[in-house]
């Protein structure tokens, strides 16, 4: 496997239908569109979820709204109602996909691209800003059974996704989980091996929807080595362990509420910035993780101020592997998606419904950077008149990575142990 060379983030989304019989019966420049409010909303309901332990995690609820739309756009009766409950889109609105073609907008309002599956899959690197100096991968499939039958409007937009797949789940579902996890393996460039576990895929499998995202950044203002030093972390037990802490005097977007300390790390020549929230010493991270809402974050953002800011920053690296997202999105509302009452009949003439989701993450945080961007980074050691600004995260916390022009939430993970993956 290949060392991730600098900051990175890899997402792998999976969602396994299987057929079934039909039953009898500002300050930092930050503009918050205001169809990030849903995509922000869910993704702390699921966060909220997922984090429920204290244990390391990443993960992308963006991606996982963006195919949850799919599936909406081809839901009817209960199955849309429940979806779009979730997805926090407006009571009446059938239209999904036009709710995150907003979005595009706000991202790319020089681009010409019609239809939000069309700007989403073949825009994607444009939306956030990329360029030499950050490296986006978003790679999408569907893989379908060769008898199942489309909907002639949902097949059109299907259509604009990059790869559309017809396979032999029924004669030959050990080949295709093999296909599957071959194509994860060369879209990730190799991070993501054995998304699909054997037995996984089985002969009543009808549908299978992958998402793979990969973003690698430079700091835009690196830490140096040499001011990494063996520190005492906090775990939340209580007991401390010895960890890499990098170590940096700058000037940051910095901002604070009775409950946390939040600092803004950009990365160089991208929208995409991290937020690092960290609880005051009498909080805990449970605690911020259950008042966090697009309310709340939009606010810290609002709020920060650019401060000179002594930071100490764990280096970690995370992996996590969901192998079933069901229960979360059901306890979230999502029922009838999971059993026989499943209806997609604006999808296909078959009954289906959703087996499980998958999930599998990883991020590496660290010190490097381009030689560039250190000799342009403004480190005044000696001239600041003021104390600096105090962030020390020697304890738990979260990051979020998201999107400076919409305001729309990529990843968001937390950190409890920063020598574990």
């Amino acid at each position: 496997m290949k060392a991730i060379k600098q900051k990175g983030c890899i997402f792998v989304l999976l969602v396994l239908f299987n057929g079934y019989a039909l039953p009898v019966s500002s300050t930092t420049s930050t503009n918050f569109a205001p169809e990030a409010q849903p995509v922000n909303d869910f993704a702390f309901d699921l966060y909220r979820q997922i984090g429920t332990t204290d244990q390391n995690l990443i993960l992308s609820p963006y991606s996982l709204s963006s195919l949850l739309v799919i599936l909406a756009n081809g839901a009817s009766g209960n199955t849309q109602r429940q979806l779009s409950q979730v997805l926090h889109f407006a009571a009446g609105n059938t239209d999904h996909p036009s709710e995150l073609a907003k979005i595009d907008t706000e991202l790319m309002p020089d681009s010409n691209c019609q239809g939000w599956l069309r700007c989403k899959f073949k825009h994607a690197s444009k939306w956030f800003g990329f360029n030499q100096s950050s490296t986006f991968l978003i790679a999408n499939s569907l893989w379908a059974e060769e008898r199942l039958i489309y909907k002639t409007p949902f097949l059109a937009a299907m259509g604009q996704i990059n790869h559309f797949y017809r396979v032999n789940f029924n004669k030959a579902p050990e080949a295709a989980r093999q296909r599957i996890n071959n194509w994860v393996e060369e879209k990730t460039d190799q991070y993501i091996k054995e998304l699909i576990a054997p037995g996984m895929i089985t002969r009543a499998t009808q549908l299978i929807l992958v998402n793979a995202i990969y973003f690698n950044g430079l700091w835009e203002s690196p830490f140096k080595p040499e001011a990494t030093e063996q520190k005492p972390f906090l775990l939340s037990d209580g007991n401390p362990i010895q960890t890499a802490m990098m170590g940096k005097l700058d000037n940051f977007f910095y901002s604070e509420n009775d409950r946390l300390q939040m600092l803004q790390l950009p990365y160089l020549k991208s929208t995409i910035r991290m937020a690092v929230l960290l609880p005051k010493t009498t909080h805990s991270v449970k605690e911020i993780q259950q008042t966090l809402t697009h309310e709340t974050f939009a606010q810290l953002l609002q709020n920060a101020t650019n401060l000179k800011v002594l930071v100490s920053l764990p280096k970690f690296k995370l992996a996590s592997t969901f192998n079933s997202l069901k229960q979360p999105l059901q306890q979230m509302g999502v029922i009838d998606a999971f059993s026989d009452k499943a209806d997609f009949s604006n999808m296909t003439t078959s009954a289906l419904a959703i087996s499980d989701i998958i999930q599998k993450a990883v991020i590496e945080v660290d010190e490097k950077g381009t030689v560039a961007a250190a000799a342009t980074a403004v480190v005044m050691f000696g001239s600041a008149v003021q104390q600096p600004m105090q962030f020390n995260a020697d304890h738990p916390f979260l990051f979020i990575l998201y999107d400076t022009q919409s305001g729309v939430i990529l990843f968001i993970g937390q950190v409890f142990n920063p020598q574990k993956e």
